[in-house]
């Protein structure tokens, strides 16, 4: 290939590189194509659209276009570490360290793929490993601020909150304007017991990102926590990725409920569903008609109470309602200012009818006492995901492990 050919592949390399960084991956997939039409064996375009596959979760791929990057040039650490960032995502845990290593191997200097490797045994909740490569990636570039949150979120995790703090400070001393460092930075500062100075951090880290629903959540958490139940809840209703100004509490908008058609929808845990619900007959009070898009598992039950005048399922409604709401944003509707405004537990009708029929087929099982054991808990998010999520699960072996020496079902 001549030399006009090499330089138009570079200036079309180049050019994609731009639209890829800018987000606009259509844009680049197709210049990369274009590459690889008369430059089959490229190994830039190959990686690269193998990198965008990784992003559009097409993990299998993304590994066969950078698999053969690698076979093409074996001696680019970044092929590497783009190949490991996919085989983590895919689950292939121990292929990703090995790719990992593989890349240090390389290049010991690369300080991208020490943090990855600190970023993998972090998720396999292998603590000290994980601080260990963040430390050499921060040794590395001293300015790397990313390495220093993440040793942060480490040091946190083990306890050692002095130190995360300081990891904290010194990753937005670097950046001042790294939001994600000031969200991590409230959170120690919330488990040290510094509400205020965790408060200032929350903020901080919203007004450089406003869309940052985490810090939100946060923030909203640490409020309602402080007993600011109309701030507390005000920002907790960024969870739901929107801006959190347009919606008033009821008597501060003066709308009149009084025969309104109200859609709520269900939204998080059941347990969290069931703690919301109690809101909903004080609408009634108000004249309001309740309509309750519920979760599966809850319709048959919440059918029955008397507060809500239809229940129906994801399919919708056949009429518009008047306003459409989410269920977690009763309290800051209602005006919640303090917790003997919080309404007593909703009654379920027939619920103790249920409750003996229960009881009735446990001997059946076995003999008492009987223990009843809950082993995971909440909603498992992906990694990207910026929503606060709360997930809390322990392998069924383990449980089965404790509790095989009682005597009881």
């Amino acid at each position: 290939m001549g030399d006009d050919s090499l330089s138009n592949t570079e200036i079309a390399l180049q050019q994609a590189c731009l639209y890829h960084q800018a987000g606009r991956l259509e844009h680049a997939k197709a210049i990369y194509h274009q590459i690889l039409a008369i430059e089959p064996e490229n190994p830039d375009a190959l990686h690269l659209l193998g990198v965008i596959s990784h992003q559009n979760y097409n993990y299998n791929d993304g590994i066969k276009l950078i698999t053969r990057a690698i076979e093409i040039a074996p001696n680019q650490s970044s092929f590497f570490n783009s190949l490991a960032n996919i085989l983590k995502d895919s689950g292939q845990y121990q292929r990703a360290l090995d790719a990992y290593n593989h890349a240090v191997s390389i290049d010991p200097q690369d300080e991208l793929a020490h943090n990855n490797i600190g970023v993998l045994r972090h998720e396999q909740h292998q603590l000290s490993q994980a601080v260990d490569a963040y430390r050499k990636a921060i040794a590395i570039n001293p300015n790397y601020f990313e390495g220093y949150s993440n040793l942060g979120v480490a040091l946190r995790e083990q306890g050692k909150l002095d130190q995360a703090v300081e990891s904290y400070q010194q990753a937005i001393a670097i950046n001042p304007d790294y939001s994600a460092g000031y969200n991590n930075l409230g959170t120690a500062l919330k488990e040290q017991g510094k509400l205020d100075q965790a408060i200032r951090a929350y903020r901080r880290a919203i007004k450089i990102d406003p869309g940052y629903i985490e810090a939100y959540n946060n923030l909203s958490h640490l409020e309602l926590l402080r007993g600011n139940y109309i701030e507390g809840w005000h920002y907790y209703m960024a969870r739901k990725m929107g801006p959190i100004d347009q919606l008033l509490p009821f008597d501060s908008s003066n709308i009149d409920l009084y025969q309104k058609n109200i859609l709520f929808i269900h939204e998080q845990g059941l347990g969290d569903e069931i703690f919301f619900l109690r809101f909903v007959p004080q609408l009634k009070l108000r004249g309001a008609q309740v309509i309750y898009q519920s979760h599966p598992k809850l319709a048959n039950l919440v059918s029955k109470l008397t507060c809500i005048d239809r229940v129906i399922d994801s399919q919708g409604v056949s009429m518009e309602p008047d306003l459409t709401l989410a269920l977690a944003d009763l309290p800051f509707l209602m005006g919640m200012r303090d917790p003997t405004e919080i309404p007593p537990p909703i009654s379920f009708p027939h619920i103790l009818e249920d409750r003996v029929c229960l009881l009735d087929e446990l001997p059946g099982l076995g003999p008492p006492p009987y223990i009843g054991v809950t082993w995971h808990a909440g909603t498992k998010v992906s990694h990207r995901s910026r929503f606060l999520h709360l997930y809390k699960e322990i392998s069924l072996e383990l449980i089965a492990d404790l509790l095989s020496n009682l005597d009881a079902t």
